[in-house]
């Protein structure tokens, strides 16, 4: 179920997923964006506090490269895996993936 609003230049969608609430913020060009502190809240709602320590190594510069199943990814949940993992690398973090 979603509802669409207009609201400062993107359209917001609300997604009820298993009873976990998740908004997704979509352009007006139709690609979807999170920014780094929507992911941060999202994670933070989530009570995934190691991978908010990740994300602030990564920004300090105090992660290089990250090894990953690439099925298994790190989160669960696909869009903000791939959210996440793009934000490791938009700081630099190699992401290195490994078979299982």
């Amino acid at each position: 179920m979603s509802h669409p609003c207009f609201h400062k230049g993107t359209w917001r969608r609300i997604i009820l997923y298993d009873t976990v609430q998740l908004e997704e913020i979509i352009s007006k060009e139709g690609g979807f964006n999170m920014t780094r502190d929507d992911i941060v809240t999202e994670l933070h709602s989530r009570n995934m506090d190691e991978i908010i320590e990740l994300i602030e190594d990564a920004e300090n510069g105090e992660l290089e490269e990250l090894e990953l199943a690439k099925p298994l990814g790190l989160l669960r949940e696909e869009q903000l895996n791939d959210h996440v993992i793009k934000l490791l690398e938009e700081n630099g973090v190699k992401i290195i993936y490994v078979e299982e």
